[in-house]
């Protein structure tokens, strides 16, 4: 399968890579790096293995959400052959600030 980043989703790891940099410094972004790409490559291997985001049930598409590190997901849905990536999410963010980004 292949990976799509949205403009929201790339947007979101920027702003999650740089909240990173500012509050724990460049080598903490090199580890979030490290477990990003990780994770990413677990979805691609096995896309339907993460759980269907419960808190964006109501939104147009099921999306389903891959746990990075213990405050952070990764927000993407299925579609075909592809791996659409919506959302980087901090999941300290309320669920309606990323619905209103999807």
């Amino acid at each position: 399968m292949r990976v799509l980043w949205s403009e929201s989703a790339k947007t979101s790891l920027a702003d999650v890579l740089d909240y990173t940099l500012e509050h724990f410094g460049p080598r903490q972004v090199t580890v979030l790096t490290r477990q990003i790409k990780s994770t990413i490559a677990k979805i691609e291997t096995f896309p339907e293995s993460s759980p269907i985001e419960y808190l964006l049930k109501d939104a147009p598409f099921q999306y389903r959400s891959a746990l990075v590190i213990k405050q952070i997901k990764i927000v993407y849905r299925l579609e075909g052959d592809a791996i659409y990536i919506t959302f980087v999410w901090n999941v300290l963010q309320s669920p309606k600030n990323v619905l209103s980004k999807l």
